[in-house]
């Protein structure tokens, strides 16, 4: 086997890593196709149970209509009969009454006719009165009927009306139901296209998987054999460096215990320091020599006065550990941003840090040189 020069070997490495950015680009775009054809899939099938919905629904409504108009439809047909009836009887009785009548206007003129013929030297005209009134009172009857059968007969004629525009509102219902369920059809038209694309692109996923998923030694000694080497090097270097990071949290927040423990025995320390501090300010308000020399009390050291130093060397001492705690602030932010580098920002972050930067910016010592110098600037 004939050995590759360095040159050789990047180029191919670079013509491998180009490869291996191609599939992994092309594996993604068939990912996000992937998830774009199961949200469509998913609309679709949001839409279709939004259209079934609907549908049941102008359905149901459409079933309540039909019932309540089979209810009004059958209530007209029994007012139809029943008029119809009481018209068949109407004209019954009054062809009776009519004829009725007519028999008795024969029978009358008959009568008449025999009187006339009879010589009688008076005319008894109370019988004829008689039948005129009865003959009037027959005609305005007769009237009468006529007048109901005519308003029974508009009112059928305001139901046939009526029955039609049911009919005509029940063929509406019919082309809207129609409508719906063409729609349905192109929703189940739509489903079925976005399954097929779903498992088109399942078995492209499946595909891929399978390539990816080819042991080394159907690779042979290929370069794709290296580079999944590689990249397992890298995986496990990646496992190394998280156990470290976990590790490094465990020992950071154990260093944040002891920090806490810390700052409450300062507290505590402090809280002493400050009574001690307190009657002994009482007692150099009567010494001389006060405004001109300052007592300082070192809490690291010895809780016990030590020996005054002069105004200007004070000052110069502050100066000094002001210096210092930026110093220990700056070595302390860049220790904490070398420890985040690798990973991003976490939400629960130790807050050790800020606690540790507040305690060396305002420790015992800074703070009571401040209130002295406050107290002097007082007097």
């Amino acid at each position: 086997m004939e050995e590759l020069s360095d040159g050789e070997i990047s180029e191919k490495y670079y013509l491998l890593r180009k490869q291996y950015d191609n599939l992994s680009s092309n594996y993604e775009s068939t990912k996000q196709e992937l998830h774009e054809t199961k949200r469509n899939y998913q609309t679709a099938l949001d839409v279709q149970s939004h259209l079934n919905a609907e549908l049941e629904s102008v359905q149901a409504g459409e079933e309540k209509r039909r019932a309540e108009l089979s209810t009004r439809i059958s209530m007209l047909q029994e007012q139809i009969l029943t008029l119809r009836e009481e018209h068949s009887d109407t004209a019954e009785r009054h062809a009776k009454e009519v004829k009725e009548l007519e028999t008795e206007i024969r029978r009358l003129k008959e009568a008449n006719a025999t009187v006339d013929n009879r010589a009688s030297p008076e005319r008894d005209t109370g019988e004829l009165d008689e039948i005129r009134l009865a003959l009037s009172s027959a005609a305005s009857e007769a009237a009468s009927a006529k007048l109901a059968l005519e308003e029974a007969r508009n009112e059928i004629v305001s139901w046939r009306l009526k029955v039609e525009e049911l009919v005509t509102e029940m063929g509406e219902l019919r082309a809207t139901s129609e409508v719906r369920r063409e729609e349905l059809k192109a929703a189940a038209e739509r489903e079925a296209a976005a399954l097929a694309d779903l498992a088109e692109a399942r078995a492209a996923l499946q595909q891929l998987d399978a390539q990816a998923s080819q042991p080394h030694a159907a690779k042979g000694n290929s370069i794709f054999a290296e580079v999944e080497d590689k990249r397992q090097e890298m995986a496990k270097n990646l496992i190394q460096m998280k156990q470290t990071n976990s590790r490094l949290r465990r020992e950071v927040a154990s260093k944040q215990a002891e920090v806490e423990a810390l700052l409450q025995e300062k507290q505590a320390l402090w809280e002493a320091q400050a009574g001690a501090a307190a009657h002994h300010d009482r007692e150099l308000l009567g010494s001389p020599g006060f405004e001109s020399r300052l007592i300082v009390l070192d809490f690291g050291e010895d809780p016990s006065p030590s020996v005054g130093m002069p105004i200007k060397g004070y000052c110069e001492r502050i100066t000094q550990l002001e210096g210092v705690c930026e110093r220990q602030r700056r070595e302390l932010a860049r220790w904490g941003r070398q420890q985040d580098a690798p990973h991003p920002p976490h939400p629960a972050h130790p807050a050790w840090l800020p606690a540790v930067l507040q305690h060396l910016k305002y420790s015992p010592r800074t703070i009571l040189i401040l209130f002295h110098i406050h107290f002097i600037t007082c007097r």
